[in-house]
């Protein structure tokens, strides 16, 4: 049975897989015509996906109003943390699943990059294997449990900081959740 938190990452894998397929159809009337929608439809997710990190990302003063609230003491470490990690902190499926299907689209992409260099197409193979470099900051940040796991448990020091930070803060969302309603919640 597939784990709760494992659904993020297979309904990620699931769209990015998708995509493929829509540019593997694409590819049996014309090659160069299929690198290019790969790499416009990769594109376009990660523009969305990057959107909404940006956007959803609260004014400082209204993410130390809502760590006060949720009882997490605001450090600069934390709100640091917070800032960065917050669709993973708030929405732990919803990250793990742009974070799979951005992964997905950089793997992908790869080869992408190689079947456009192979066949001439300079432009769409750049575009390509870019996506390779630019979609990975982000992906870290919406997984990054995932991501700095390994480091962690290798003796990274940095790693080990931001996860005992997201660590912390997921255990007093979790709490803050946890609580009993009160009046002046509602």
């Amino acid at each position: 049975m597939i784990a709760f938190a494992d659904m993020g990452l297979l309904l990620g894998n699931l769209i990015g897989f998708l995509i493929l397929l829509v540019a593997v159809v694409v590819a049996f009337f014309s090659m160069q015509v299929a690198v290019a929608v790969f790499a416009c439809i990769a594109y376009g997710v990660f523009v969305i996906i990057w959107a909404l990190d940006r956007l959803g990302r609260l004014p400082k003063e209204a993410q130390l109003m809502l760590m006060l609230k949720q009882r997490i003491i605001p450090t600069d470490d934390l709100v640091a943390a917070y800032r960065q990690y917050h669709i993973f902190i708030s929405y732990p499926v919803v990250g793990q699943l742009m974070s799979a299907l951005l992964n997905n689209l950089r793997m992908v992409g790869f080869i992408w990059a190689i079947l456009a260099f192979w066949n001439g197409y300079w432009i769409s193979g750049i575009a390509n294997a870019a996506c390779f470099l630019v979609f990975g900051t982000i992906c870290v940040r919406l997984d990054p449990l995932l991501y700095m796991r390994s480091a962690a448990d290798a003796g990274q020091p940095f790693a080990r900081q931001q996860l005992r930070l997201i660590t912390s803060l997921l255990e007093a969302r979790d709490a803050w959740l946890a609580r009993p309603v009160e009046e002046d919640d509602r």
